[in-house]
């Protein structure tokens, strides 16, 4: 049963428990590296809403959208990660990166894997040697153990069926290893598996362009299909 059960909410531990801010970083911080924006915080079912009113607005103010994040958040809701990284994908492509000392958990790897450069038509996401990327197991209820009553046993298994399809149609569409998906919809929700040099290569399409465990992860040679109304 639980190879069905998606998750909507991932488990929050540490510092960045609050809700999903975007900061605009200033010109030349050498911490964040060629990121213009901080993702920050606990991913929400609503996230992705605040995340294009967010690039609208920056859009109107300066007359540019945010054309690279850095990530650094303990996941959230996997369905509004999805939410952001469809958009993020279609509409607003954009290179995504985790920086020495972050991390990015759980839900959080949804949006990682949704980096690509419009322009060179290709994956781009960025992951430094000091970061933290992991995933687990992802669950319906509030919290793990923890019921939720709003649905009966069989909306619990449909809507998890639903959300797990959604995720393995969204990997493919990031041009994502399928074990990745595979990993988050068969662990329990405690089993993290943390992505290291042997398997980082899950989040990357052009593994073959080199020999052992390189950054960053954009070598893919092969041309992407990507939507024409993307924000430009």
């Amino acid at each position: 049963m639980r190879t069905f059960i998606a998750a909507i909410v991932a488990i929050a531990i540490s510092d960045v428990a609050f809700a999903l801010n975007f900061v605009t970083l200033k010109p030349g911080d050498s911490r964040f590296g060629k990121c213009d924006t901080l993702i920050t915080g606990i991913i929400e079912i609503d996230s992705a809403d605040k995340l294009v009113e967010f690039v609208f607005e920056r859009y109107e103010t300066t007359g540019r959208r945010p054309l690279s994040y850095c990530l650094h958040s303990d996941g959230g809701s996997l369905i509004g990660a999805m939410q952001m990284a469809d958009w993020l994908w279609h509409k607003a492509p954009s290179h995504m990166e985790v920086v020495d000392g972050d991390r990015c958990l759980s839900a959080c790897v949804v949006v990682l894997a949704s980096g690509r450069n419009n322009f060179l038509k290709r994956v781009w996401r960025e992951v430094a040697d000091g970061a933290v990327v992991g995933i687990h197991g992802f669950y319906m209820d509030t919290e793990p153990g923890v019921r939720d009553h709003s649905f009966s046993d069989a909306e619990l298994v449909e809507l998890g069926k639903a959300v797990s399809g959604r995720l393995v149609e969204l990997m493919n569409t990031f041009q994502v290893h399928p074990i990745l998906a595979q990993t988050m919809l068969t662990s329990a929700p405690d089993e993290w598996t943390f992505l290291t040099h042997e398997n980082m290569w899950w989040l990357s399409p052009g593994r073959y362009c080199y020999e052992g465990f390189r950054r960053p992860l954009h070598c893919n040679r092969q041309p992407l299909k990507l939507a024409e109304d993307s924000l430009d």
